[in-house]
């Protein structure tokens, strides 16, 4: 079975391109119920430190095993890393149960997981931005995108119904059997070709990591990943610490925003482009993580969460798209994890740093800075990125 080449025309929402939301909502289900693994993490004996190095080691596996998976994608084929990553995370799942302290095994679990859901999203977002048309590629990441989103909504209220009614034994159990649905969904996907002849464009890989198109879309990305980190590692002790026990009430907000930013306004990107769209999102995300060192109550959770949905919405497609369409299709793979990985080594700054600020001053502060580092993210945006989402000569 052969996927129509996107490039013949226009066609976008394929049962392939559906398939893959699907496969994709129940693999983020599983990583989003994650936002309560710091209530595990408590129950071990661990504290905000020991949150923020574990979320800093799994960003960190994330980053070691996305060249690899990317290179992989680009030689072997995507499915082929749908499939060690989904096995690899539906094993992890397994092993958390045998947890009772926070030492090394804790650790090598994380990072076992953090290896199998790192290749996991490559794959499917390169998978995504094989099968969009060039000239609707951000519209199909965004809409792609609302399956994660989707799994974003429900991750976190289906482990507060099991934490509620049972223990992290059966939740961790459940997300086990849930990544294995999702690997098995993908393998009905159609094969990608993958690229086995020895690489001789002008354009090297090696030149187009330090291409300066491609530099500021990556240090901006950087810049959201310590936003994005700081806020997803710390809402539910933030939430803890406040006595507010539903965090489903910012996921689900923030959720919806998304969702609705993408499905309506899904051609903008592409008719705008993103020097006109990404920074009022990055300030509409650090408007986020403000509301968020303030919050409350329930309702203050909603509006944060609402406003990072907001910014959320349109700043990772935005990002992946330019990174794509100013490189070669050879290398598609690779970029894409690329740019991931600058958004995960915004993470792993985020989860001890902020940790140690946490500690030393408290939470408001620490969101503060979060804060800050994503409206610094929109101006270096606006100051320093010049170049035109054309890719180089392949």
């Amino acid at each position: 079975m052969s996927e129509p080449n996107p490039r013949s025309g226009e066609t976008l929402y394929t049962n392939s391109f559906w398939l893959l939301c699907l496969a994709h909502i129940v693999a983020s289900t599983t990583g989003f119920a994650l936002l309560l693994l710091p209530r595990h993490i408590r129950q071990v004996g661990g504290d905000e430190i020991d949150i923020g190095l574990l979320a800093a080691t799994a960003s960190l596996a994330g980053i070691g095993i996305r060249p690899i998976s990317g290179y992989l994608a680009d030689r072997v084929g995507r499915r082929t890393v749908f499939l060690l990553g989904g096995l690899t995370a539906s094993l992890s799942f397994l092993l958390y149960p045998y947890l009772e302290s926070v030492h090394l095994p804790y650790y090598l679990v994380r990072i076992l997981h953090a290896f199998g859901a790192g290749s996991l999203f490559n794959a499917f977002f390169t998978y995504a931005a094989d099968i969009s048309p060039r000239a609707r590629r951000t519209e199909g990441i965004a809409i792609f995108g609302i399956s994660g989103m989707l799994g974003g909504l429900l991750g976190p209220w289906l482990a507060e119904e099991i934490l509620e009614r049972s223990e992290f034994e059966t939740l961790f159990f459940t997300l086990s059997l849930l990544s294995a649905l999702s690997l098995i969904l993908t393998l009905f996907l159609p094969r990608r070709s993958s690229c086995n002849e020895p690489i001789q464009e002008t354009t090297s890989f090696r030149s187009l990591i330090i291409n300066h198109s491609l530099g500021t879309p990556w240090l901006v990305g950087a810049l959201f990943g310590f936003g994005l980190g700081t806020i997803f590692t710390f809402l539910e002790p933030l939430s803890h610490s406040r006595n507010i026990q539903n965090i489903t009430s910012y996921m689900g907000w923030y959720c919806v925003s998304a969702s609705l930013l993408r499905i309506f306004g899904r051609r903008l990107p592409d008719r705008l482009g993103p020097p006109l769209l990404l920074p009022p999102c990055l300030i509409s995300f650090s408007l986020s993580a403000l509301l968020l060192s303030h919050a409350q109550t329930v309702t203050d959770l909603a509006v944060a969460g609402a406003l990072g949905g907001l910014g959320h919405g349109f700043v990772f497609p935005i990002l992946l798209s330019v990174c794509v369409n100013r490189s070669p299709e050879k290398y598609r793979g690779r970029v894409i994890a690329l740019i991931t990985i600058s958004i995960d080594s915004g993470g792993i700054l985020a989860g001890p740093l902020s940790a140690l600020v946490i500690r030393n001053v408290g939470y408001p502060e620490a969101f503060h800075i979060a804060s800050g580092i994503c409206l610094l993210g929109a101006i270096l945006f606006l100051a320093c990125d010049r170049t035109p989402s054309s890719p180089p000569s392949s």
